[in-house]
Formats: C-alpha cells, sequence, structure tokens
C-alpha cells in the first residue's frame, strides 16, 4: 500500500495501526520489519508448557497461580513465579473471576415463588413490559471481598442452574398441571386433588412467567 503511493497516516487508519513509519523506515534500513536480535530475558516457559497451564486451569478452575507455580519447572530448572502463570493465562484471555452462587432454594424460598408464580400466571404482555427482571447481585466496594475466584472465559455461562429453571423443575414435579399450562400455554384439562377435570384457560402471554416456553419441553 506504501508502495502504491498511500500515505502513512492512511495505511495506519486503514489497519488501525499506529507504527506504520516505524515499520516503514525498519524494511528501509534491514529490509525486513520483522524484530531485531535483542539482549532482553527470554521466556521462562516454552510453548508446550504455556498450553500445559492453560489446559490445567480449563480442567480446575479454581486452581491457583500459586500451585501450579509451584509444580511447573521452567528453563534452567527453575520454578516459575505465580505472576508468569497469571501472564500465559491472560495470555489466552483467561481471567480471574467470582464464581457465582445463587440463593438456596429452601422450602420456604419454593413455597414463595410458587405463590409468586400463581399472583402473576395470567398477566398480560403489556403488564411484563414494565417489569425489570434483575439476579441477586452483590457489590463491593474493595478487592479484598474474601471470595474465591476461579478462571473463566469471558460470557462464559454454566449448562444447568439457576433461579427460574429450579423453579420450574421443582414445579413440574410438585404441580405438574400447572407447569404443563406455563410451558405449553392454551387449554389444559387437570385433576387437582382427584377431583372432577377442571378446564384452565391461559393466554400465551403466560408464559413469560417462567420465562422462555420452550425451556422446560420435554
Amino acid at each position: 500500500m506504501l508502495t502504491a503511493g498511500m500515505s502513512t497516516r492512511a495505511v495506519a487508519r486503514e489497519f488501525h495501526f499506529s507504527t506504520i513509519s516505524r515499520l516503514q523506515r525498519r524494511f528501509r534500513e534491514f529490509g525486513s520489519t520483522s524484530n531485531r536480535p535483542h539482549n532482553r530475558r527470554p521466556r521462562v516457559t516454552t510453548p508446550a508448557q504455556d498450553l500445559h497451564i492453560q489446559h490445567l486451569h480449563l480442567q480446575d478452575r479454581l486452581r491457583s497461580a500459586t500451585q501450579t507455580a509451584a509444580a511447573t519447572i521452567g528453563l534452567h530448572n527453575q520454578r516459575i513465579s505465580a505472576q508468569t502463570v497469571r501472564n500465559r493465562l491472560r495470555e489466552a484471555h483467561l481471567h480471574a473471576r467470582r464464581p457465582h452462587r445463587g440463593l438456596d432454594l429452601t422450602a420456604v424460598r419454593r413455597c414463595n415463588r410458587l405463590e409468586w408464580a400463581n399472583a402473576h400466571i395470567r398477566w398480560r404482555l403489556a403488564l411484563w413490559r414494565g417489569v425489570l427482571f434483575t439476579d441477586e447481585s452483590r457489590f463491593s466496594l474493595y478487592r479484598a471481598d474474601g471470595r474465591q475466584r476461579m478462571l473463566n472465559d469471558k460470557h462464559a455461562m454454566v449448562r444447568v442452574g439457576g433461579g427460574w429453571e429450579t423453579f420450574g423443575t421443582y414445579l413440574l414435579k410438585h404441580d405438574p398441571c400447572r407447569m404443563t399450562m406455563i410451558a405449553r400455554p392454551g387449554t389444559k384439562t387437570c385433576k387437582p386433588n382427584g377431583r372432577s377435570p377442571v378446564k384452565r384457560e391461559l393466554s400465551r402471554d403466560s408464559y413469560m412467567v417462567m420465562g422462555t416456553h420452550s425451556r422446560f419441553k420435554k
């Protein structure tokens, strides 16, 4: 692009880099843009060890950098530091984050959730648009909050677990008729307490009580 007549500023804007002028100067002086030999300290771990460190922490996400550093021998038969382990993990975009733990689903909370769902089961979509659902988050003003961190990829989520999924499983076990009506909106025939069949009419908006209705389909 430079040989075609474009300016260094235009090339830098195209590639979103500000080092085009230095690369051009290096190419004119040495005929290549690769790094020149330097006297900096070499990496204490090999590429194979870097990959091994990443695999260790992906298999055990609660593993600390100090444990890995104590079990890893770098070049010149010297143990590496915990900061070196953190640097290798950051290179793989693995950062320490606090593992999420929701509220324990006790009998009282199960009853409260079931009561809340029954009270809002006939809400229309227009009513739900004015509701903001949030998780049970805790905010700390300081870093040292006594919590154990775990390594995780960005935006990674657990496969199962959570408030609505757990509540849906409980409702499916103790009140399958109500769970079927919430998961699959429409007219269903139920037999509560062994009495005669009772028809219950629900709108298609009632699945908002549990979230997406396809989540609990079998």
